[in-house]
């Protein structure tokens, strides 16, 4: 069997082939002038899931403090119930004399991150 030398032919031509379609890409690439945002590929890979919790009763956020890398929220029941909660600063989207509810989401979250 003589296979191996009248192959190539078509060796040259499957090179042909492929040279032909990456230059077509390319060039269908730089027709549609998209910009890739590389930037925003690792939030697909990486994920943080937010937990929220729910208040234990219905209230208003009384008080803020924060000293740069943790703050000190304190929230007051209806009745004068006081409950104190620390938090990550940076993940805190509510303010002081914001009202909250039982039951619904008070967006802390055990990170410290307020969700809506």
């Amino acid at each position: 069997m003589k296979g191996s030398q009248d192959t190539w032919p078509w060796k040259v031509l499957l090179a042909v082939i492929l040279i032909l379609m990456a230059a077509g890409t390319w060039g269908a690439v730089k027709k549609i002038d998209y910009h890739w945002r590389w930037y925003r590929v690792p939030q697909y890979f990486l994920y943080h899931a937010e937990e929220a919790q729910k208040i234990p009763f219905d209230g208003t956020v009384t008080k803020i403090e924060s000293d740069g890398k943790t703050a000190v929220v304190t929230l007051t029941s209806e009745n004068g119930k006081v409950e104190i909660v620390e938090v990550d600063a940076k993940g805190i989207k509510v303010s002081e004399g914001e009202e909250l509810f039982e039951g619904i989401p008070s967006g802390l979250s055990p990170s410290g991150v307020w969700v809506l």
